[in-house]
């Protein structure tokens, strides 16, 4: 898998002498252009770039005001500055935390483009691995406890992101500018990615706070549920004003045509139907907006079945998926598969727990 590199200059002669001089290099890097820092924020918002050059003195958003950019919100990603200005005018920023190199132009190209390969190889220095399932990847990581940093790659279309990992546990992503839980539910939506990971982790804040199965499963049921049905399922998450309204209302959304939202008493399904019964115990809480069912989900429920007993896992349970507010939904699979949809204190566990009390 070839890795991106954003170079980043208003003077179209050096682009045109940079392309030209690393074209040898097309096996490990390819490079993308922007004429200054403005076009170079859209770039690093679509694409996944591996290592920034960057001259400090352009048009609409100079190259300062561009490497803080990419600290706040691509720390991950070194910086090689390219500049006129000698090192005493620039030894501030070169010192700066994410920099890696300098070059004063005019440069032998040659030599930037040995700094790229080597920044590059560090960024793979703890190895690479081709044409591998994510959630492969990463339960390798965490029965190895590893400490690494991993970008991964999409085998397919190229896109992708940032792991990091401490001991084996997953304690952040980042995909684009989206981080935590949602940016790793999009990198393991990947059928096959190729891997680049260095065996070292600076102190992170742990953003996922949940378990490697449940990351899983629920970005194998955000991925099911794209589409026209994930639009359906956030109308019916949303709108209900009401959590009593949102089980029995008639007119709410969540009682939709996908089937009938009234609460059925566990002994008229039996215990055999955990959302039935679920929907008879949390109706009243205070912490539950929304409890529906809809068959349209049935389909996604039975994959992650298959994809469980296949993976040694065992059947689906519950899943979890948090939204970009902290806003928790959780799937439970049965006859008549149900959301529960509630604030930061509804996990898995509750569910599981409560479903063990019933036993």
């Amino acid at each position: 898998m070839i890795r991106t590199v954003l170079f980043v200059d208003d003077d179209q002669i050096l682009q045109r002498a940079v392309e030209k001089g690393c074209a040898a290099h097309g096996a490990q890097f390819r490079l993308i252009f922007a004429n200054d820092g403005f076009e170079a924020v859209k770039k690093l918002d679509t694409c996944s770039v591996s290592l920034i050059c960057t001259d400090l003195v352009m048009p609409r958003m100079d190259g300062p005001s561009l490497l803080a950019h990419v600290r706040e919100h691509y720390p991950d990603i070194p910086v090689i500055i390219i500049s006129e200005m000698g090192r005493d005018q620039v030894e501030h920023l070169i010192t700066a935390e994410g920099v890696a190199g300098y070059f004063k132009k005019p440069f032998q190209v040659e030599k930037l483009s040995a700094k790229i390969l080597q920044l590059l190889q560090e960024e793979a220095s703890g190895g690479i691995m081709q044409r591998i399932s994510p959630s492969t990847f990463m339960q390798l990581m965490e029965m190895e406890g590893k400490t690494c940093t991993i970008r991964m790659l999409d085998s397919h279309s190229g896109e992708g992101g940032i792991l990091y990992l401490a001991e084996g546990k997953l304690l952040d992503a980042r995909v684009g500018r989206q981080t935590g839980v949602n940016a790793a539910y999009r990198a393991f939506s990947c059928d096959e990615v190729t891997v680049f990971f260095r065996n070292e982790c600076g102190q992170r804040e742990d953003r996922i706070q949940s378990d490697l199965q449940a990351l899983i499963m629920g970005a194998l049921a955000a991925k099911d549920e794209r589409g026209e049905s994930a639009a359906v399922y956030r109308a019916k998450a949303t709108a209900a004003p009401d959590p009593v309204a949102g089980i029995a209302g008639g007119d709410d959304p969540a009682t939709s045509s996908s089937g009938s939202a009234e609460p059925m008493p566990a002994s008229e399904t039996g215990s055999s139907d955990p959302g039935a019964l679920l929907r008879s115990k949390l109706s009243g809480q205070d912490s539950i907006e929304a409890i529906f069912f809809d068959e349209k989900i049935a389909a996604a429920t039975e994959k992650l079945n298959r994809i469980g007993e296949q993976s040694a896992f065992g059947p689906l349970k519950a899943a979890q998926i948090t939204d970009s507010r902290g806003k928790n939904s959780i799937l439970v699979p049965g006859e008549t598969p149900t959301v529960i949809v509630g604030g930061a204190g509804l996990t898995v566990g509750k569910i599981m727990k409560l479903l063990q009390e019933e036993q």
